[in-house]
């Protein structure tokens, strides 16, 4: 191979190896590093027992945890998920067999807390006030996830939107029906795509080792 050869196979390494390593908060959309308390502009969505509204209304929390994404599933259930539930449920005339907690709580975007973010998002507290009337505020629990793969929130968005859980917090927020414009304080120190990260440096050291033999040879 000649030099020539040889130095554009270099800079390609280089230019791939650089994105690569690129933080979690240049993922397009994503926009945000660590959190430090500020509030964060998003939408909020809603899911589970929506009684005034049937078609609205989705399966939701089961028993024995099924349908809570942060639970261990140990037997006996969760004991974070316990104590929420300790605090009170209400009953939803839609749906007999849903669990739905008097304690507000939300689901997150799996692709953007979930993975490497999981074991530190689940059962934290994140405080949610409507962006337009901010005197309408709460604070809910993350319980559960929007699915990697099928979450309909837009791909920029993933990280800033949460799913509220139940018609009386999505009502106590000023929804109506659809979305509200939300505005979240996260657990401080997060970062979202945390996992993204963690799997793009392992692809550059894949690919160092993949070329290692050919730039090897090039260089005799």
């Amino acid at each position: 191979m000649t030099t020539m050869a040889f130095a554009l196979l270099l800079v390609v390494l280089a230019a791939t190896v650089r994105a690569q390593l690129l933080p979690a908060s240049s993922l397009p959309g994503s926009g945000l590093g660590p959190t430090t308390g500020e509030w964060v502009r998003g939408k909020a969505t809603h899911y589970g027992p929506f009684p005034s509204y049937p078609p609205f209304s989705e399966i939701g929390y089961q028993a024995n945890d099924v349908g809570v994404g942060c639970s261990n599933g140990q037997p006996g259930g969760d004991p974070r998920w316990n104590a929420i539930l300790a605090q009170g449920t209400v009953p939803n005339p839609v749906m007999n067999s849903t669990v739905w907690p008097v304690v507000p709580t939300v689901a997150v975007s799996e692709a953007a807390w979930g993975f490497g973010n999981k074991n530190r998002i689940c059962f934290q507290t994140v405080r949610i006030r409507n962006a337009r009337n901010t005197s309408l505020e709460l604070t809910a629990h993350v319980v559960d996830f929007c699915p990697a793969a099928g979450c309909l929130w837009k791909a920029e968005e993933r990280h800033r939107n949460v799913d509220l859980y139940g018609e009386t917090t999505f009502r106590r927020l000023g929804g109506v029906d659809g979305v509200i414009e939300i505005e979240v304080v996260w657990p401080a120190g997060l970062v979202p795509y945390a996992n993204a990260a963690v799997h793009r440096m392992a692809g550059c050291w894949r690919l160092l080792l993949l070329l290692s033999p050919l730039c090897a040879c090039c260089a005799v």
